[in-house]
């Protein structure tokens, strides 16, 4: 299995509820996300681990995430149109 990475970054402010939403349902081949998230309900650091994730309060001017996992270049446009669809 080849490890691979893709980056997802926006200006636009990320519904939180929306977003979280998209953290539970990440496909399985993705099993690291990091980054910041600039959200409706504050600035976030946002930490995903095998299926397990966390918020932190962390200030930042945009939305930057690095996603980490196996065979992604597959999914990688599926999952960014699904980012997409959390700005608000």
């Amino acid at each position: 299995a080849k490890e691979s990475y893709f980056y997802f970054e926006t200006k636009k402010i990320i519904e939180k509820e929306k977003f979280e939403n998209f953290a539970k349902n990440m496909p399985k081949n993705i099993y690291r996300v990091k980054g910041f998230v600039k959200s409706n309900e504050g600035d976030l650091l946002f930490n995903f681990v095998a299926g397990r994730y966390d918020f932190e309060d962390f200030k930042t001017s945009n939305t930057e995430l690095v996603f980490i996992g196996e065979n992604i270049s597959k999914i990688n446009n599926k999952v960014l149109k699904e980012l997409e669809n959390t700005i608000m």
